[in-house]
């Protein structure tokens, strides 16, 4: 999917060049988000692309996060965007390494967001269908329905040496980006990702939770 979507890619690509996108100079401590949102999307913030995949990436890597800097870049498996093509090309979800530590990356998801559980733990939305705009309410029912009980080990791990995170398009960078970014706050650590999915009429939200080791 990620091949057959490069052209969106590339036009995004442009239109960030020309100075479309005026996020584009921004520090990636600072990241653009959205400023306004429709009705039953406010509680998270959504992340929306033309195709995927969308990842989660530490700050600390991401000076070290190109995306998809060029036009060549956007077809070229060896290229980061390229990376992360590959590492979702047969699984929902796969591990990368960026700069000093890994990425989790998410295959070309309708749409993203993150929040916390009930326990207190930070947990990234993978909406894969929904049956009315209400996506709060969706994520409320997906993340109550799921305790952390009943998920289950991805077997990933993800090492945060530094606090915080980007969500993001991962043919964009924190500091530069067509689709928008999002900032994440966790602690600094080491963390099991757990998934479970919640599926009703029409509807369907895979969460990716992130659990301190240790408990």
């Amino acid at each position: 999917m990620c091949l057959m979507r490069s052209l969106a890619l590339i036009v995004a690509t442009l239109l960030a060049v020309v100075g479309c996108d005026d996020h584009s100079a921004q520090s990636s401590s600072t990241p653009p988000t959205p400023t306004s949102a429709p009705a039953g999307m406010n509680k998270y913030p959504y992340l929306a692309a033309d195709g995927g995949p969308h990842m989660l990436l530490p700050a600390e890597a991401a000076s070290a996060w190109t995306g998809a800097s060029s036009m060549p870049a956007a077809t070229n498996p060896k290229s980061d965007y390229g990376r992360a093509c590959a590492a979702t090309a047969n699984a929902q979800m796969g591990v990368i390494p960026v700069g000093p530590t890994t990425a989790l990356v998410f295959a070309d998801p309708p749409m993203t967001a993150w929040g916390t559980s009930s326990d207190g733990m930070v947990e990234v939305y993978y909406l894969e269908s929904w049956s009315s705009m209400n996506l709060d309410a969706l994520i409320a029912r997906a993340t109550a329905a799921l305790p952390t009980a009943s998920l289950t080990s991805s077997g990933a791990v993800l090492q945060l040496h530094q606090p915080n995170a980007f969500l993001l398009f991962a043919g964009d960078t924190p500091s530069s980006t067509a689709y928008g970014v999002y900032q994440v706050k966790i602690s600094a650590g080491k963390y099991n990702v757990l998934v479970g999915t919640y599926t009703a009429q029409g509807e369907s939200v895979t969460i990716y939770r992130l659990q301190p080791t240790g408990i």
